[in-house]
């Protein structure tokens, strides 16, 4: 059935004779579009498929265009009878597997490997991509090389540059980081030459504060000006205080605040000896103490430390000048180093005939710019279109090399600026926008969301509409961003389901004195926090599978920013024995498979490297226990000899391979482990598919011998690669994946694990690069490593940290429209931490995560709640420390006792069997069905339709018809609501079965089943239903509290009168 296109999806599909640019925000079917225009292009346009240029992000974005497109041919080719039109298109779909449908750096090296003739380049090298184990060695030699020559013309300068990068004399390594990351900057900009010129002028020998450059002057001072607004906010909060606090000063903190407005006219003014005196002022302006406002005293302290960290970087002009003079010298030598180092490696590429990935691009343009673009003009010649997929992530190379083989009027690009999240491979959202202020460029924005419920894409426009506005800030969110629902029929609700932020009441961990400890200023979130919440969402998963069968497990994901956090999902997962497709990232040759493989080459190498013998006796292919090798040790002394003992045979097996690696190669060295002693047979799925990785790797690789074959498999091994994957799509299993390659995927429920946290990760590097203002390097006074911050250094990092949090908020936007049904967000965000408030540059540069952006920026609505729930799950949560440790003896099943936690249907301590979470239930009593077909049935009048299979529908009708329904009705209705206090010891837990809240009072309902008057009922349940009513009155508290019981079996309802 073809697809039903709104009118602005249908006008990027029908428009021609112009560039056209398509802004396309998250679900607003894009992917749809492409395929549409291209088809429509080549089938109705009669623009054959090898005249089109089809530019996508991924290969797997590329073949399910492909995919789509064939789909979509076949489709046509049985639909038709005329037999021209037949054969033009059975043309198209032969065609197609050699369509230039395919990435970038596919069809750069398509460009490369056809007219490399034209740069003079060895055809042997377009086939000769290097891997990237492969191209670390050959850099680094390269560096090496270059490092050599300059101690041999300047000793000095080659050691003094070596121990800026690090206090060992022998360590070179962090250097040679350095080069590569200047020389990896240089490689993706335009002229590297002219870069390399730039970032050596923007480190001038300076006589005066005037003589540093004005583009490093200026952010210098804008750093300076944020961290001050960051104080003039703490010190308005602090005053508000000062009303109802009689030992607040009022009169003190407006001396303060005075004193900040001096400091904030210097730094707008440029005037830093101004600014440096008005510093001292605010410093030495203390403000008055309350001990006992805990509130009040922690802004304090918080302002305290700021203006501390202002103190820290308050250096006279004269030592800044001193110390620019010196690092003009430094930079220099560091920038030769780098330019230098990036010909060597260059020339030996030439050498050896071979090229890297950054070399694709590259050469491409040079061959597209060559002989006056002579190549340039028979490619565009050659196509009649040229479509860009994921626009806001191209690169200022990629956009060249577009722009060289294209036509004024024959481009169609499509994108979204708010999903820019690449700027680690330079991406250039800057160019979109320039884009769209283009008035010979057609803008069409699609305006409709398909992918989620109405409540989530209001939800997402409400937050980023505040999010995205920021003053200083480069990003919107205008009123085009705003989308709506695109398919109503199946996105719209009954009744508003928010998106739930799920704060874990996480207990704060006393320190050995007994105080209780603060963790809100580390960078690192703490381990507690991360078990806590894998565990939540994993028994959340298991609890909306339980209320809702027809779930299954791929239909949840889980969203994090690292890899890191996977692994304690993978802990809670295998806990309660829910299956997961989890990608950990921690390498490929980081997999156990390969570390396993490499252990045993190391050890055919070197019998007695007993590190990698010990691993290679551990691994399944020699199955010796922990328990045999420490009896060999305690018998012979040491590992070795135990092994030359009793194990001979090892040693004599890995000589065995060893011989056939030099004799018959390493595929045959590889084939005869897989087959030795069951090996491979005894590997799991997902270590299978690395094993049959690895293979494919060596055999495009072709390591020379044993040594060579070690040494990529080393230095490969800080790729961030991963693992070989074993499942499959189709697979009923939770996906577990970071943001980043969630993207341009969707999913019915998602979990987004959030932090208050998002510290800038290169803010303690002792190099920053950007392309813009070029070496952010800190000043170090030898020999004793003194540091202290550059005025470049200060000025980079400003830079850079404004860069990163706007793409940290683009990154939450990709987060948030991942999902179709529910989103959770989780974290364990410490009560009263953040408070809605105008959104501002200096409060997303506070830096405090995702968490920190959307409850500064959201109060409650009916589209978006923030509830506090219990950390239950920290029973879970605290087995997870000991899951990868060793296996606990297994108790028989006995009667456990809960007494911390209660639920107000639990007044008493209970006793419960442990729960078999490896068994579905086959069958539910009939009060839990009447209960869950209440909670699903829409808040509205229900018919004889809504309760059709239901255990009993005359019983829901009756109270659908009920007084006391119809007053539900006139309020905003929630089922299955959510609460957790504290009283005391005791944590109260629970949900509610329905409640709705009016403008004065909240009405709260309660089902039940049991064959009982309404006397009993009334007397059995009055304690649980005035629980649950403290419990409303503490969320509600300027609303009054009306409960009722409503029971099925009178088809009556009680109040519960207030105790």
């Amino acid at each position: 059935m073809p697809m039903k296109f709104d009118d602005e999806q249908q006008e990027a599909i029908n428009t021609t004779g112009t560039s056209v640019l398509v802004s396309a925000s998250a679900g607003a079917g894009k992917t749809g579009v492409l395929v549409a225009r291209l088809l429509k292009r080549c089938t109705i346009d009669r623009i054959p498929i090898q005249s089109i240029l089809a530019v996508t992000f991924t290969e797997a974005a590329a073949n399910e265009m492909k995919k789509r497109l064939a789909k979509e041919l076949h489709g046509q080719m049985a639909n038709t009878e005329d037999p021209e039109q037949l054969a033009y298109l059975k043309e198209q779909l032969i065609a197609l597997s050699a369509a230039s449908i395919t990435t970038i750096d596919s069809y750069c090296l398509s460009i490369i490997q056809k007219y490399y003739n034209v740069i003079g380049l060895d055809p042997a090298a377009a086939q000769n991509v290097l891997s990237e184990g492969v191209k670390e060695t050959m850099q680094k030699d390269a560096f090496l090389t270059c490092w050599n020559e300059l101690h041999q013309k300047d000793p000095d300068m080659a050691e003094k540059l070596a121990a800026w990068f690090s206090p060992r004399s022998e360590d070179y390594d962090a250097l040679y980081q350095a080069a590569v990351q200047i020389s990896s900057c240089a490689d993706s900009v335009m002229d590297p030459h002219a870069w390399y010129e730039k970032i050596r002028s923007l480190y001038p020998s300076v006589s005066h504060f005037s003589d540093f450059p004005k583009e490093i002057m200026d952010p210098f001072y804008h750093s300076f000006e944020l961290q001050l607004h960051h104080i003039e906010n703490d010190l308005e909060r602090m005053m508000a205080f000062a009303e109802a606090d009689a030992k607040i000063k009022l009169e003190v903190l407006k001396q303060k605040q005075i004193a900040l407005q001096n400091c904030l006219n210097a730094v707008q003014e440029q005037n830093y000896s101004m600014y440096c005196t008005s510093l001292d002022l605010l410093a030495g302006t203390a403000t008055s103490a309350s001990t006992q406002n805990k509130p009040y005293s922690k802004i304090r302290a918080s302002l305290d430390k700021k203006v501390k960290d202002l103190l820290a970087k308050r250096f006279s002009e004269k030592q800044y000048i001193a110390d620019g003079q010196e690092m003009s010298i430094i930079v220099n030598s560091l920038t030769d180093l780098a330019e230098n180092t990036s010909a060597a490696f260059h020339a030996l590429k030439i050498e050896h005939a071979c090229i890297d990935f950054s070399d694709m691009e590259r050469y491409a343009l040079d061959i597209l710019m060559k002989n006056n673009g002579a190549v340039a003009k028979i490619i565009r010649q050659s196509f009649q279109e040229i479509m860009i997929d994921e626009f806001q992530d191209t690169s200022e190379l990629q956009n060249a090399i577009i722009s060289c083989i294209a036509q004024k009027d024959n481009v169609f690009r499509v994108g979204d600026v708010k999903q820019s999240i690449y700027a680690f491979r330079q991406a250039k959202p800057s160019l979109m926008r320039s884009l769209m202020k283009d008035p010979s460029n057609h803008l069409i924005t699609l305006r409709h969301n398909y992918r989620s419920k109405d409540s989530i894409v209001r939800f997402t426009n409400l937050l980023f509409e505040k999010l995205m506005n920021v003053p200083g800030a480069k990003d919107t969110y205008s009123e085009l961003d705003h989308v709506t629902i695109g398919n109503p029929a199946f996105q719209s609700e009954p009744a508003p389901v928010p998106v739930i932020f799920a704060d874990i009441d996480e207990p704060e961990e006393e320190t050995e004195d007994g105080s209780q400890e603060d963790a809100s200023d580390t960078d690192e979130e703490s381990p507690s926090s991360k078990e806590l919440k894998a565990s939540w969402i994993a028994e959340k998963i298991l609890s909306l599978m339980k209320e809702d069968t027809s779930i299954s497990y791929r239909d949840f994901a889980v969203l994090t920013r690292s890899h890191a956090d996977k692994l304690y999902l993978k802990a809670a997962f295998d806990h309660v024995n829910i299956p997961y497709d989890i990608d950990t990232r921690e390498g490929f040759y980081r997999s156990e498979l390969c570390q396993t493989i490499l252990a045993m080459c190391s050890v055919m190498s070197d019998p007695s490297d007993t590190i990698s013998l010990l691993s290679v006796l551990t691994s399944s292919f020699c199955q010796i226990s922990d328990e045999e090798l420490a009896k060999m040790k305690i018998a012979h002394g040491s590992l070795s000899a135990g092994v030359r003992a009793e194990h001979p045979e090892i040693l004599a097996e890995m000589q065995e391979l060893n011989e056939i690696a030099k004799k018959d190669g390493i595929l045959a060295m590889l084939n005869e482990i897989a087959d030795r002693h069951g090996f491979f047979n005894s590997l799991d799925d997902s270590q299978k598919a690395n094993f049959d990785f690895l293979f494919a790797q060596t055999v495009t690789a072709r390591p020379a011998n044993l040594s060579a074959f070690i040494e990529t498999m080393t230095v490969s091994q800080e790729e961030h690669s991963s693992e070989a994957m074993s499942k499959g799509k189709d697979d009923d299993a939770v996906t577990v994946t970071t943001i980043h390659h969630s993207k341009g995927l969707q999913h019915a429920i998602v979990f987004l694990w959030s932090t208050s946290k998002n510290a800038f990760q290169s803010a303690k590097s002792p190099l920053l690069v950007n392309e813009e203002l070029g070496l952010g390097l800190k000043h170090y006074d030898m020999p004793w490593r003194i540091e202290r911050p550059t005025v470049q250094r200060i000025a980079v990092s400003y830079q850079m940290d404004l860069e990163d949090q706007e793409e940290f908020t683009r990154l939450f936007y990709v987060a948030l429209t991942r999902a179709e049904k529910r989103l959770f967000i989780v974290d364990t965000v410490k009560q009263d931490t953040f408070s809605v408030q105008p959104m501002s540059l200096s409060l997303l540069s506070a830096r405090k995560g995702m968490s920190g952006l959307i409850l500064s920026a959201l109060n409650d609505s009916p589209y978006f709640k923030h509830i506090i729930v219990s950390p239950d799950t920290a029973v879970t949560a605290s087995a997870l420390r000991d899951l990868s440790i060793a296996s606990l003896p297994h108790l028989k099943k006995q009667p456990e006792t809960f007494t911390e936690t209660a639920t107000p249907s639990s007044k008493e301590t209970s006793t419960l069997l442990p729960l078999d979470l490896t068994k579905r239930t086959s069958g539910t009593a009939y009060g839990t069905l009447m209960h869950e077909w209440a909670a699903k049935l829409p808040n509205t009048v229900w018919t004889s339709d809504d309760v059709k299979g239901s255990p009993d529908p005359e019983a829901l009708l009756k109270f659908a018809s009920s007084d006391l329904y119809r007053q539900c009705l006139m309020g905003e209705i929630h089922k299955e609501y959510p609460f957790y206090i504290e009283k005391k010891e005791l944590h109260c837990t629970g949900a509610m079965d329905m409640i709705s809240i009016l403008p004065q009072k909240v009405i709260l309902v309660d089902f039940k089943t049991d064959s009982a008057s309404m006397a009993e009922i009334q007397n059995r349940y009055t304690d649980q239903l005035n629980e649950y009513r403290k419990a409303l009155k503490i969320l509600y508290p300027e609303h009054t509290v009306t409960a009722y019981a409503y029971s099925f079996h009178n088809n009556a309802s009680i109040e519960i009168e207030e105790k």
